[in-house]
């Protein structure tokens, strides 16, 4: 099977040994952990980031074609447990407001530190084509 190694500068940089999602045909694409980073929700709070990185994910994955509703898995990484769990209510609603209910598989991961000062939040997408 054909493997497609895809970049999003403009989106989602990445470092010099990275890739942003990396593309198997006509199954399936797979997104690289995404997150806050370089937007003003950096450092904000879980439900700021989650629209953050939602957004840079819809963006992505608009750009190939697709839709929010083609996504099929995310896993979350995210730093905060306690505050997500304060805040599912309104971190659910901003997930109904990119996926309509197509909802994807989701896995919800606590972790105690990302890459970067102020990201509590990660989230790696599974696309089907």
């Amino acid at each position: 099977m054909e493997k497609e190694r895809r970049h999003y500068p403009d989106i989602a940089p990445t470092g010099a040994a990275h890739v942003r999602a990396v593309r198997l045909g006509d199954v399936l694409q797979f997104f690289s952990g995404t997150t806050a980073l370089g937007t003003q929700a950096q450092g904000g709070s879980l439900v700021e980031q989650s629209r953050a990185v939602l957004t840079k994910i819809q963006r992505m994955v608009e750009r190939d074609g697709l839709s929010m509703s083609d996504i099929v898995k995310l896993t979350m990484f995210v730093t905060k447990i306690e505050e997500y769990r304060e805040n599912e209510p309104e971190i659910d609603a901003v997930f109904t407001e990119f996926f309509k209910g197509d909802y994807p598989a989701n896995t919800l991961i606590g972790i105690s530190k990302l890459a970067h000062e102020g990201l509590d939040i990660e989230i790696e997408t599974i696309v089907g084509l």
